[in-house]
């Protein structure tokens, strides 16, 4: 937990310690869930994400890779043909490809009254209980009983006398409850969680920022850059669906407060290369952080 959240939960615990101040933040507190929205996370649309470029091996390295599995590319003919010499592939194209992943943190914090019911167990020789300025009723085995029938019962049975005896708190009863969770999602540029994205991540590659998407052209060297599938907004609704959970019994919310902390856009460089042999053209393509040969 930050600490500015820390901070507030320390404030709010301060400030309960007596009935006025637990009414006061009752008389505060909206109806509804969606009234007593906090946070940027509610308009996605407003949170200004951060543009990451992952570092990228120079492409002299990657090309030597590439040339030592091009013959790979172009299988035996019908079992007949060995596979062809390295002069007989020529590389016909290179081009530096940028494909973006998400990175998103936030948390979700909410405070809230609801109505409960409390039984408190009491003594064996309790017959009444003055709480709250109310005569409290006495229960033995879920059944109240009070007055002379309840003096004459207990004096008449030793079972009835032995029974567990409590007392119902019901109506009157509001609980100031608290409700935290923080998160993190690793994302494709199709809003799937990618966990290969997350460990490499985890691993601290080299990596800046950037301002704008230009900066990731390669003097030089063609370059492409791919475009997220999936929107700023679908990606913020994807922590919502992990983290923001709203209360199912509640009679007001005091605070409703959905926080993004960080939202990037990380583009991870892969190059690629295309061969010929004869009249087929295949592709072979390259970690640009890494140096691996990936699979399509």
């Amino acid at each position: 937990m930050s600490e500015d959240l820390s901070d507030r939960l320390q404030k709010y615990l301060e400030m309960t310690k007596s009935a006025e101040e637990v009414s006061e933040f009752y008389k505060v507190s909206r109806t509804g869930f969606e009234e007593a929205q906090a946070g940027n996370g509610w308009s996605p649309e407003g949170i200004k994400e951060e543009l990451i470029e992952l570092k990228h091996i120079p492409l002299d390295d990657a090309l030597n890779v590439s040339e030592l599995s091009k013959t790979k590319l172009f299988p035996r003919f019908y079992g007949l043909l060995g596979k062809p010499q390295k002069e007989d592939v020529e590389l016909i194209g290179k081009m530096l490809c940028w494909f973006p992943y998400w990175i998103i943190s936030g948390y979700h914090m909410c405070f809230y009254f609801r109505g409960t019911t409390y039984n408190i167990p009491v003594n064996e020789d309790v017959v009444a209980v003055h709480l709250g300025g109310k005569i409290r009723d006495v229960h033995i085995q879920g059944k109240p009983f009070n007055g002379p029938t309840l003096i004459s019962k207990v004096k008449a049975s030793e079972d009835i006398k032995s029974s567990p005896r409590h007392i119902v708190l019901s109506g009157d009863v509001t609980e100031l409850v608290h409700y935290y969770q923080e998160g993190s999602l690793f994302l494709d540029m199709f809003g799937r969680r990618e966990a290969v994205f997350k460990s490499f991540m985890l691993a601290s590659p080299r990596m800046s920022k950037i301002k704008h998407i230009s900066n990731l052209n390669v003097k030089g060297l063609k370059c492409d850059v791919s475009r997220s599938a999936e929107s700023k907004t679908g990606i913020v609704n994807r922590l919502r669906e992990r983290i923001v959970r709203p209360p199912t019994a509640f009679q007001s919310i005091l605070e409703n407060h959905f926080e993004v902390t960080k939202l990037q856009t990380v583009f991870l460089p892969v190059y690629v290369f295309h061969y010929q042999h004869k009249d087929k053209i295949k592709e072979i393509r390259i970690n640009g952080v890494t140096a691996e040969i990936m699979k399509r």
